[in-house]
């Protein structure tokens, strides 16, 4: 499963580096939402694999991008004759021996900001949880909150990058994470991720930043996760 793959220009390199893994298909494509720097590489890595299933938020018309990079993604999966699966909380999934659940967004999500439409999974491995938040930001963490659904992981990829209207505490108590990662450029100019939110996951979980240490990298067989360099 591969879920998002950073701007254009970045394409390539995600294509490269799943293949220095070995990887020749993709169970799953998971596109959390349509802003650059999250679906801008796909197209590239749709070329370049087999895809089972691509799953993407469902938005409301008015929020339907007509960038150019949205086009370029809609036009690679209809290339190769894929179709897009909307995104819906509950949604289950199999990858191997593990299990992965759709959170957000919920079926009738009404969020005034693109990004708390970001599909957010849980994944599940045996005895490890993994929470993915795409750009999901306080509005849909509430959301998840109030529906009562599970959210506790091991590791969690922080939301948006870090920023300041991200990883509230409440959410981050009902995640208790004993990892959290940020996904953000060095000197971005959004000055991601902010002071307050390392403050509040310094009080849940052991940071790592691609910013600061470069790909990062979880291996567990189900019980033990363990970082390993690469």
């Amino acid at each position: 499963m591969l879920i998002d793959a950073g701007e254009a220009e970045y394409g390539a390199t995600v294509v490269s580096y799943l293949q220095k893994l070995g990887i020749t298909k993709l169970d799953y494509i998971v596109a959390t939402h349509p802003h650059s720097d999250h679906i801008g590489g796909l197209p590239e890595v749709i070329a370049n694999f087999d895809v089972d299933k691509i799953i993407t938020p469902k938005l409301p018309g008015d929020m339907t991008p007509t960038t150019r990079v949205f086009e370029n993604f809609i036009d690679a999966a209809a290339a190769k004759g894929y179709k897009l699966t909307a995104a819906a909380a509950g949604d289950k999934y199999s990858l191997g021996e593990a299990e992965f659940t759709v959170l957000s967004p919920g079926k009738n999500a009404d969020f005034s900001d693109l990004n708390d439409y970001s599909v957010v999974i849980r994944l599940v491995y045996k005895d490890s949880s993994w929470l993915f938040t795409g750009d999901a930001e306080k509005p849909a963490e509430e959301a998840m909150i109030e529906s009562g659904q599970n959210l506790h992981a091991d590791i969690l990829k922080v939301g948006h990058h870090g920023s300041a209207n991200s990883s509230t505490d409440e959410f981050l108590a009902a995640v208790a994470p004993r990892w959290a990662v940020i996904e953000v450029g060095a000197g971005n100019s959004y000055n991601h991720p902010t002071g307050e939110t390392l403050t509040r996951l310094e009080g849940y979980a052991k940071i790592f930043r691609t910013d600061v240490d470069g790909n990062i990298v979880f291996e567990t067989d189900g019980k033990v996760i363990t970082r390993v360099n690469n």
